[in-house]
């Protein structure tokens, strides 16, 4: 395998310089929009330019983060920016929105997309489906562990896998997370994540002064670059675009030595720097199994002549480009100089040289060509061809080299152009249903009885395991209704994926609903096909894409307000979420497991009280590779009695997850009537509810 590439951070200028010259081989950096860290500096145009020239300079490649979700009016906007990137000499993107992948694809197929790891990609089908999509590298979750990582690899899909290897945790996937969301407005899947989960949080009740269950330790793989290698992987990224540039040095530093020289070169003081400017503690996260301590709060050091020993390792500019030189000189002709990088060559030409008054020797005129100074090269080697009876001046050569200097520079970032970009209008996806059907989801035979009662025209199961044996029992309920099985957001492993395959295709169901990317691949056997709120879909675009893979309906995401749900069901006839508990996050760690060890949880798992005694409840899924745990909002959000307001929704989805049949079926009849216009909806189905964003927008 090539050597494994370093991408660092970039929040700000300061932090640029700090990853470039402690030995960064790439960076990714965010502009003022569009990306997963707006609270960072980032740069505004001019800087953006700057600094990609800046690492262009310095051999360095520069990744963009546009990693958001977009809305329809945000598209044209965003494609303008990519152009921009374009032009300024970007080496790629890193997207998590599906309509933009899309868009880009079409619209500028020129520069690379790098697959965000808020797109949770974490299985070989993935990565397969993303090579589809145009997708040259896909960032993995960060729950992938090195044995899965090896899978993914043995599929040889043609995308190059990037993985975190050091840096915070999100409790969550990454990209499957509604909790700061639904908690303030602040959107994580929209750059501004105000980290509710980093707040005191306990299993136990209310949480006293050390319980922060939902705060996961660090990354920390300095050891075990190895075998991230081995595994497959061909670039290990160093999370911090919110972090000090002299977190950004010491980390990089630290990793560029174990890459270069094996864990045995990183000294103790390089430990130390990294250990003691920002920690939460250190795990190997998820790439042994599971090694991920909750209760883990910041420790961020104070220590001046630390902070100034660090910062002195990118005060001075010592990243060089080596450059090879050709000169010649000859009586009676201009003199001419070449300065190669790569595969730029700068050519001038000077004067016509004086007769020699004493032989010239042409190591005086190499020795000139050294001095580059404060130039970003560093002269490799050089060949001379001079007559010796020709002069020229060391005024007249360092002239020359500088105008060659110069000239290189301005080769190496030549700006380029793709043109004018422009996103096509909304199209026009299908007919609108003006009457929807009512779509519930449940995850046992009672639920799934109940919602029948209540007259639902679609049950989606939602199981607590994927087992045949118990999955059969559903078969009994499906007359007279669409039966469609749920997916999980994460399928670990390819076993698993091989039995989700066989149970949507055994006739038991009538399609499946598909919460990750990856599940696109079982889209042309499994019947109908229903995208769930976990594919994240906030635009057209994304509506279209998933359409042209096989999917028949598409449910919109919970975080768009009543007008954008509005305008989108104008030009396209989707689901949208009338009741149910949003799921605020969706966990491969139990934090219970970690606290009380493992129960044999059968669905409910137990509940987290956050400082302010409010009560989310957690459930599980059990799967081969261990329980995926959902922890759920505190309350339903309710829009029964105002879903009448749209018109052209093609279903109006109610998920269950620990309400009792009563109040299933009595919530589902409460949405037939309220579709039918029989009687208005009653919103006193429960002693709490909320809105959610339905009159809310995110920011």
């Amino acid at each position: 395998m090539d050597r494994i590439e370093l991408l660092s951070p970039a929040g700000s200028i300061e932090s640029l310089r700090a990853a470039v010259q402690n030995g960064a081989d790439a960076v990714y950096m965010g502009g003022a929009m569009f990306n997963a860290r707006r609270n960072a500096k980032n740069f505004d145009d001019a800087q953006m330019e700057r600094a990609i020239a800046y690492c262009r300079l310095r051999g360095v490649k520069t990744y963009i983060t546009m990693n958001t979700l977009l809305f329809d009016r945000e598209l044209e906007d965003a494609l303008k920016y990519a152009g921009f990137l374009y032009n300024a000499g970007a080496d790629a993107l890193i997207v998590q929105d599906l309509g933009l992948v899309k868009l880009l694809a079409s619209e500028l197929g020129k520069l690379p997309i790098h697959a965000s790891t808020q797109m949770a990609v974490h299985n070989a089908d993935g990565a397969e489906r993303c090579r589809q999509l145009g997708i040259t590298r896909v960032v993995l979750s960060r729950e992938t562990s090195l044995e899965r990582i090896s899978e993914i690899s043995a599929r040889n899909t043609g995308v190059e896998l990037e993985a975190f290897a050091h840096g915070a945790l999100c409790m969550s996937f990454s990209g499957e997370c509604l909790y700061s969301s639904m908690a303030g407005e602040r959107s994580g899947n929209r750059g501004m994540c105000a980290q509710p989960c980093r707040k005191r949080a306990s299993v136990l009740g209310m949480p006293g002064d050390r319980d922060y269950c939902l705060s996961p330790s660090d990354m920390c793989m300095l050891d075990n670059i190895d075998a991230m290698r081995r595994a497959g992987i061909s670039c290990i990224k160093l999370e911090g675009r919110m972090k000090r540039p002299e977190y950004v040095a010491a980390v990089t530093r630290a990793y560029r030595t174990a890459i270069d020289g094996g864990r045995s070169a990183v000294t103790n003081d390089m430990r130390s720097d990294v250990e003691g400017i920002f920690s939460r503690g250190f795990s190997s996260a998820y790439y042994f199994g599971d090694d991920v301590r909750t209760d883990a709060r910041a420790s961020e050091t104070t220590d001046a002549a630390l902070l100034r020993r660090v910062s002195e390792s990118f005060e001075a500019d010592t990243r060089k480009l080596p450059v090879t030189a050709e000169l010649y000189i000859a009586r009676g002709e201009p003199v001419r100089l070449t300065l190669r990088q790569g595969d730029a060559a700068a050519s001038v030409a000077g004067g016509v040289p004086q007769a020699a008054k004493k032989p010239q020797s042409a190591e005086l005129y190499e020795r000139q060509l050294k001095k580059l100074g404060d130039t970003p090269f560093v002269l490799e080697s050089a060949f001379t061809a001079a007559d010796e009876n020709a002069f020229v001046s060391v005024g007249e050569l360092n002239a020359i080299r500088r105008c060659a200097v110069t000239k290189l520079e301005e080769l190496l970032t030549e700006k380029r152009d793709c043109g004018t970009l422009k996103a096509p209008k909304p199209e026009n996806l299908g007919e609108r249903q003006e009457m929807p059907l009512i779509s519930a989801r449940v995850r046992t035979l009672g639920g799934a009885r109940a919602a029948k009662r209540g007259g639902a025209d679609e049950i989606i199961i939602d199981p607590i395991r994927y087992e045949p044996e118990t999955l059969k029992e559903f078969g009994r309920i499906k007359q007279g209704v669409r039966l469609l099985l749920a997916l999980p957001v994460a399928v670990m492993g390819d076993e698993f994926s091989t039995r989700l395959r066989e149970l949507a295709s055994c006739g038991i169901f009538d399609g499946i609903e598909i919460n990750n990317i990856s599940q696109l691949e079982m889209c042309r056997d499994a019947g109908y096909v229903v995208a769930g709120t976990h594919m994240n879909v906030t635009n057209t675009q994304t509506v279209s894409l998933l359409r042209a893979s096989g999917v028949d309906r598409v449910t919109l995401s919970q975080e768009l307000t009543r007008p954008q749900l509005r305008d989108m069901l104008k030009l396209s006839s989707e689901g949208i979420t009338v009741y149910g508990r949003a799921v605020l996050m969706n966990m491969l760690h139990c934090t219970v497991k970690e606290h009380f060890g493992c129960r044999g949880c059968d669905g409910t798992t137990g509940a987290i009280t956050d400082e302010e005694g409010r009560g989310f409840e957690l459930i599980n899924t059990v799967t081969p590779s261990g329980c995926i745990v959902r922890m759920l909002n505190m309350a339903p959000t309710y829009v029964i009695d105002l879903a009448a307001e749209l018109s052209g929704a093609a279903a109006w989805t109610l998920s269950f997850f620990t309400e009792d049949e009563n109040t299933i079926e009595h919530t589902v009849n409460d949405a037939c009537e309220a579709r039918d216009g029989r009687c208005a909806a009653r919103s006193d189905v429960t002693a709490a509810i909320t809105r959610g964003h339905w009159n809310r927008a995110v920011s």
